[in-house]
């Protein structure tokens, strides 16, 4: 389904999950037994990430970027489980502040490369970031199950 969606339709939708994920009270827990401030560092160290891949531009750059838990030789269910316990005394308005700045920079760099995604000639140019924008369906899984799932 989110294949066939255009660049600006996933953002769109990216919104709504994370304005959902917001509206969820401090005091709320997910099925998997995490804390909506576990959901939140959780989603903020994988933005964080993105970002990163998002602010290297060039795709022959972006297909030699390394993720943190591959960096670690971890796998990423392994590494959600050793960030959550590193950040595990930061106070939920702090794991709030860091996700919604994150994620807005994030969106921003979405909105930019949908731009040049939907630019004639750019077919296939920024599919590895179009892919990316397929997180609302990541986040989506979240609210729906509070399952852990891989973006990618």
């Amino acid at each position: 389904m989110s294949d066939k969606l255009k660049p600006t339709e996933k953002i769109a939708k990216i919104k709504i999950t994370t304005e959902a994920i917001l509206s969820l009270p401090e005091s709320f827990f997910f099925p998997n037994g995490w804390s909506q401030r576990q959901l939140l560092i959780h989603l903020w160290s994988w933005d964080d990430q993105f970002l990163e891949l998002c602010h290297t531009t060039k795709k022959s750059a972006r297909k030699k970027f390394v993720y943190a838990h591959v960096g670690e030789k971890l796998p990423y269910e392994k590494w959600n489980d050793v960030i959550i316990e590193k950040f595990d005394d930061m106070p939920y308005e702090e794991a709030r502040e860091i996700f919604e700045e994150t994620r807005i920079d994030l969106i921003k760099s979405f909105e930019k490369f949908a731009k040049l995604i939907m630019k004639e000639g750019n077919e296939g140019k920024y599919d590895d970031i179009e892919k990316l924008m397929d997180l609302w369906v990541h986040d989506k899984l979240h609210l729906e199950t509070g399952g852990i799932a891989p973006y990618l």
